[in-house]
């Protein structure tokens, strides 16, 4: 899907991490202009939170990117 724009994508159990999602992005989905995610977990740990949202906040995704994610409890 190399000429895929736009992502809309809902998980739902299975986090899936910022280098995850960066490898997925810089490896098939060179032309990606909007991705939207939303991913339902329940973590009882706000440290595996914190960790997670951490993985999105690298250069590819402030600078390169310019996407941000944002967190709902």
């Amino acid at each position: 899907m190399p000429n895929l724009r736009h992502l809309d994508f809902s998980l739902h159990r299975v986090p899936i991490n910022g280098c995850q999602w960066q490898q997925l992005i810089s490896s098939h989905l060179p032309k990606l202009q909007t991705f939207q995610f939303r991913m339902r977990s329940t973590f009882h740990d706000d440290d595996i939170v914190e960790s997670l949202i951490n993985t999105f906040r690298t250069p590819f995704w402030l600078e390169e990117r310019r996407l941000f994610v944002r967190c709902s409890i």
